[in-house]
C-alpha cells in the first residue's frame, strides 16, 4: 500500500513538475547563495555590505518585473486551458513593447538617481550603483519570457534558463573580483548574466508560440489584475529586502555586512521552497479557470514547504555556528545567535508567500491592503528600534509572524469552501488517488 501511495504521489502534477523546476530552481539558488557567500569572504564585511544592500535596491526595483511574471503566467495558463496560443501570442507581443519602454525609461531615471542612492546607503562611489542601472532594461523584459514559459508549464526549458543565469553571475562575477573589480565586479556579473540569458530564451517561447497566430487580448483587465499583483509582491519584496537597506543606513558598516550575511542565510529559508509554490500557481490557475478543485493543492504546497524550510531552520538551531564557519567564515561570527530566530522569521514568511500566491493564483486580492499595512509596520519598526542586530531581527520575526496569522486568518474568513479540499478518492487497492 505504502508503495502504491507513492506511485501516485510521483504521478501528480505538483509532484513531477515541482522535481522539475526544483532542479533548476535549486542549481540556481545554490549558485546565487555560492555566489553571496564566496563574495561575502571575498569582498569581508564592509564592501559585501554595498554589495548587499544595492541587490536590495534591485529587488524592489524589479518588483514590476515579477509582476509581470506573475500576470504572464496567470493569464498564459488560462488562455491555454481555453486552448487559445493566440491570446497568448498576443500577450507577449503587447507585453514586451511596452515592458521595453519602462525598462529603458527607468535607466535613465535610476541613473541619473545614483549620486543620491549612493549618499544614502554610505557607499562612497557611484560606479557600482551605475553600473547596476545597466541590468534595468532587460530585467523588465525577461520576466515576459520566462512567464510565458511557466504558464504554459515547460518546466523543463525554465529550469534551465534560471540555472544558467545563476551560474554564469556566479562565474563571471567572482572572476572580475579576482581581478581586482571589487563590487563593480560582482554586479558586472549580473547583468552580463541576465542579457545572455535573455537572448536564449528566445528559443524556447518562440517553439511555443510559433505557429498559433496572434489574437488580441484586453489589457484592461490584465491591469487591474495586475496592480493588485504588483502591490502584494512589492509588500513581498519588502518584507526580506527593506531590512537591509535600512540596516546599511541605520548601522556601522561591519553590523551591516554582518546583518547581510544573516539575511541571506534567512533568505535560504524562503527561496528553498520556492519551486514548489511556482509550479502550484499554474496549476492551480488552470483549474480555477476550469472550475475545478485546487485548494487540496494549497494543503500539499504548505507541508511541502513546512518540510523543506522547516529542516533548514532546525539546521540553524542545531549547529549555527559552524554553519557560519563553513558558509561565510569566521568573520561573521557575530551571527550566530541570531541565525535560529531570523530563520523562523523566514519561515513564516515562507508559508506566507505560498498562501499569497495561491490567493492570486484563484484571483482573490482583497487581503492585499493587510500586506501594505504589514509592510509599512515593518519599516516604521525597524526605524524606531535599530540599535543592534538583535533589535532588528526581533523586529523581523514579529512581523512576520503577524503577516502569516493575517494571511492564515484569511484563508479560513474569505477562501475556505470556495475550493473545497476534496476527499481522497479510493482505489480497489485503497489507496489514494492523488491527482
Amino acid at each position: 500500500m505504502l508503495v502504491s501511495l507513492i506511485k501516485k504521489l510521483a504521478q501528480s502534477p505538483l509532484i513531477k513538475n515541482s522535481a522539475i523546476l526544483w532542479v533548476g530552481m535549486m542549481a540556481a539558488n545554490m549558485s546565487n547563495y555560492l555566489f553571496h557567500l564566496l563574495m561575502g569572504r571575498f569582498l569581508g564585511p564592509v564592501d559585501y555590505g554595498v554589495l548587499a544592500s544595492l541587490i536590495s535596491v534591485f529587488y524592489f526595483l524589479t518588483v514590476p518585473t515579477v509582476t509581470v511574471l506573475t500576470a504572464v503566467m496567470k493569464y498564459s495558463a488560462e488562455y491555454q486551458a481555453e486552448g487559445n496560443l493566440a491570446k497568448v501570442n498576443g500577450l507577449y507581443k503587447d507585453s514586451t513593447k511596452w515592458l521595453g519602454v519602462t525598462g529603458l525609461v527607468l535607466f535613465v531615471i535610476f541613473a541619473a538617481a545614483s549620486p543620491w542612492i549612493s549618499r544614502f546607503l554610505n557607499i562612497p562611489t557611484v560606479t557600482p550603483v551605475i553600473m547596476l542601472s545597466l541590468v534595468i532594461p532587460v530585467a523588465y523584459i525577461i520576466p515576459i519570457n520566462r512567464g510565458i514559459m511557466q504558464g504554459l508549464e515547460s518546466f523543463g526549458q525554465l529550469s534551465i534558463n534560471y540555472s544558467l543565469e545563476a551560474i554564469l553571475k556566479l562565474v563571471v562575477g567572482l572572476l572580475l573580483v579576482y581581478l581586482g573589480y571589487q563590487v563593480s565586479g560582482a554586479i558586472a556579473g549580473i547583468v552580463l548574466a541576465m542579457f545572455v540569458c535573455y537572448g536564449l530564451s528566445f528559443f524556447p517561447v518562440s517553439s511555443l508560440l510559433r505557429k498559433s497566430g496572434t489574437q488580441e487580448v484586453h489589457l484592461k483587465n490584465i491591469l487591474k489584475y495586475s496592480f493588485s499583483v504588483f502591490l502584494a509582491l512589492l509588500c513581498l519584496s519588502s518584507y526580506f529586502s527593506v531590512d537591509v537597506i535600512l540596516v546599511k543606513h541605520f548601522l556601522s558598516a561591519t553590523n551591516a555586512g554582518y546583518y547581510s550575511g544573516l539575511s541571506i542565510l534567512g533568505k535560504i529559508v524562503v527561496f528553498a521552497s520556492m519551486a514548489i509554490v511556482s509550479v502550484m500557481f499554474p496549476i492551480v490557475t488552470s483549474l480555477h479557470t476550469k472550475d475545478q478543485e485546487h485548494s487540496h493543492y494549497l494543503l500539499y504546497t504548505l507541508s511541502l514547504v513546512s518540510l523543506v524550510s522547516g529542516v533548514i531552520v532546525v539546521a540553524y538551531f542545531v549547529a549555527p555556528s559552524l554553519i557560519i564557519h563553513i558558509l561565510f567564515g569566521q568573520k561573521y561570527a557575530p551571527m550566530a545567535p541570531y541565525i535560529g530566530i531570523f530563520g523562523v522569521a523566514m519561515l513564516f514568511l515562507a508559508l506566507s508567500s505560498a498562501l499569497i500566491n495561491y490567493y492570486l493564483a484563484i484571483h482573490q486580492t482583497r487581503f492585499v491592503p493587510l500586506l501594505v499595512v504589514l509592510a509599512i509596520l515593518q519599516v516604521v519598526l525597524i526605524s524606531w528600534f535599530h540599535s543592534s542586530i538583535k533589535e532588528v531581527t526581533l523586529v523581523m520575526i514579529a512581523v512576520m509572524f503577524l503577516l502569516l496569522a493575517s494571511m492564515a486568518a484569511y484563508y479560513f474568513i474569505a477562501v475556505a469552501g470556495k475550493g473545497r479540499i476534496p476527499e481522497p478518492e479510493t482505489t480497489s487497492g485503497g489507496t489514494f488517488l492523488i491527482e
